[in-house]
């Protein structure tokens, strides 16, 4: 991992802003994952989420000679240009497992990137299988948890994205394997029905 920035003010416990280090605007993207070393004692997973340019010689709300340069199509200063992502928080880092954060995150903290030969998907819990694995990271293997199947369960992605494979073939074995019950609503009657040998139907 190595450092990218700093916590903004404004953070709360579940997510805050990180000022990026000079540079790091063009290596950190959207849906990369961070630890917080959060100066109030813990270790914060987060995903960063939307990233924003700010450049105070270039506000709209009056004129400036910021303003002046960039009608006659040229560029002001970058002395008062900053970086920064918004990111929302997975969970704090407890032995080998993400619990809910319950600190508030101070501003200031480091904020570390997971890089490439990292994997933060240790930082999950111990696996009792896996599902693919993390966008653009195929080193990446998300792990599926049985402990924490009774919270709940969404899949959401696109028209198209596998939404229906995924849920038919990774996590109704998965739930099945840890001995849980289903219940599917098919409103179509064709995804999932064939495949359950015995069917409930309401009365």
């Amino acid at each position: 991992m190595r450092k990218v920035g700093i916590v903004a003010s404004g953070s709360t416990v579940i997510d805050a802003a990180v000022i990026l280090n000079e540079g790091e605007e063009k290596q950190v993207k959207a849906e990369d994952l961070v630890v917080i070393e959060n100066r109030n004692d813990n270790r914060i997973m987060a995903v960063c989420r939307t990233g924003f340019g700010s450049n105070e010689n270039l506000r709209v709300a009056g004129f400036s000679p910021g303003i002046a340069y960039a009608r006659l199509g040229q560029h002001p200063s970058t002395s008062k240009e900053y970086y920064a992502f918004s990111i929302d928080v997975l969970g704090e880092i407890s032995s080998g497992s993400l619990e809910q954060n319950k600190t508030v995150i101070a501003p200031s903290s480091d904020v570390l990137l997971f890089e490439q030969e990292d994997n933060p998907m240790s930082h999950l819990g111990h696996p009792n299988g896996s599902v693919g694995y993390y966008k653009d990271h195929p080193k990446w293997i998300v792990p599926m948890i049985a402990r924490f199947i009774p919270y709940h369960i969404g899949v959401f992605a696109t028209t198209g994205a596998g939404k229906s494979l995924l849920t038919r073939y990774q996590i109704i074995p998965f739930l099945q394997s840890s001995s849980y019950d289903l219940i599917t609503i098919d409103w179509k009657g064709s995804d999932y029905t064939p495949y359950f040998k015995t069917k409930l139907t309401s009365r």
